[in-house]
């Protein structure tokens, strides 16, 4: 899920108007700041093969140290509400130092009732390490191999989504979001890219029924620098629209699921094999008793890409959480996930293209509280990607350990 989605979801819960079974009870104050320090050992830090590996002069093996700042404020102010949640911090790579960059995670929200309407305000920013797994060496004009893997991404969002109703009868909704991303590395800055993405819709909502919503959609995505740095004649870019229904429902306190279904057609600025098809999404979460929680996710979307040689990519998600609580002060969890992407648009390639891929994971593990402000994480997960070609196929495997604190 993207910086947005986790905050428009948290001040769904927060403002309580937002849907059709959220509670109606104020949210409480609260500021809680911390420090956190994580160990991660990665077997394959590069996320290809050993021959892509070598090309790019990498180790394989490697420890990444993060030190960082965290917080999770919430400032209610009558019916309105502030909130800033995320972290800031540093990765150092024991061998790969050239992999160096601050990591920073930011989401800030200002929430607001006026009248029978209420929504939120929203802004994001993220900066990190591009993923390895999506940055392929590639070739010049003239032939000579590049290994640079140095990209420092930027992703910077802002947004703003309503409704208008009671928690019975029909209301109209809208979203609107802009989306920023920008590189480091000098070839990597032709995909910055800029996109706006807009909903419009028709709730019908009733406590013992839940929230039907009936909805279009429309977003653009541009990528400036192409024009200028490659000399296309105009900036590269598509248009995505669709529409489609989402229903959302709570069974009491421990049981609530979404599902959503809709048709979505893109239209690239270039002659490329554009998609049009089902989208959907859709999530079931339940609490048994009191150590249990369970979420089963599953989505399939249009996402823009920050790679040289693909527009955007066709992503089917699903993902498993479980979470068990064995004490008041120790716990453990499970994670299974599977993504699989099919990239569309890419205009240049100087080098192996990576046209689709199979990412699968397996995560587990554990918490415990050492004392009333020091908790203790423990957490291993096993990897591997199948693509097009063997080049692009890794597999890894990450122990990650660290403490964090609060104040």
């Amino acid at each position: 899920m993207n910086t947005t989605g986790r905050t428009m979801i948290a001040l769904s819960a927060m403002m309580g108007a937002t849907s059709a079974y959220a509670q109606t009870a104020a949210p409480e104050r609260h500021l809680t700041a911390g420090v956190r320090a994580t160990a991660t050992y990665d077997s394959n830090i590069s996320r290809t093969s050993d021959e892509l590996r070598v090309r790019r002069g990498l180790t394989k093996e490697d420890m990444r140290y993060t030190p960082s700042l965290t917080i999770d404020a919430l400032l209610p102010l009558g019916r309105q509400s502030l909130s800033l949640i995320g972290a800031v911090g540093y990765d150092f790579y024991q061998n790969n130092t050239r992999l160096n960059s601050e990591r920073v995670n930011l989401d800030g929200a200002a929430g607001f009732q006026v009248s029978q309407c209420s929504g939120a305000f929203t802004a994001n920013y993220a900066r990190r390490q591009s993923d390895l797994g999506d940055l392929f060496f590639i070739t010049d004009p003239v032939g000579t191999i590049s290994s640079r893997v140095r990209n420092q991404e930027d992703i910077k969002s802002i947004g703003v989504s309503a409704a208008c109703g009671g928690a019975i009868g029909i209301k109209p909704t809208a979203s609107i979001q802009q989306t920023w991303v920008d590189n480091s590395a000098g070839i990597r800055r032709i995909s910055d890219y800029s996109s706006t993405s807009a909903q419009a819709g028709l709730s019908y909502s009733r406590p013992t029924f839940g929230l039907l919503t009936l909805f279009g959609s429309y977003s653009t995505t541009s990528f400036p620098n192409r024009s200028s740095i490659v000399g296309l004649p105009d900036s590269d870019g598509f248009k995505s629209k669709g529409g489609g229904i989402r229903f959302e429902r709570a069974i009491g306190s421990r049981l609530s699921g979404l599902v959503e279904v809709s048709y979505t057609s893109t239209d690239s600025q270039r002659s490329v094999n554009d998609f049009s098809g089902i989208t959907y999404r859709g999530q079931i979460t339940q609490r048994i008793g009191t150590s249990l929680l369970w979420t089963f996710d599953v989505s399939r979307a249009v996402q823009p890409s920050n790679r040289v040689d693909a527009n955007y990519s066709v992503e089917e998600l699903y993902s498993f959480n479980a979470d068990y609580a064995l004490s008041e002060r120790a716990g453990i969890n499970l994670n299974l996930y599977s993504r699989d992407r099919n990239y569309r648009g890419g205009f240049l390639v100087l080098g192996p293209s990576l046209v689709n891929d199979q990412t699968r994971s397996v995560t587990v593990g554990g918490r415990y509280r050492l004392l009333r402000r020091i908790n203790l994480t423990l957490a291993g997960t096993r990897e591997s990607r199948q693509a097009n070609g063997t080049i692009f196929d890794y597999k890894s495997t990450r122990v990650v350990t660290g403490i964090s604190t609060t104040f």
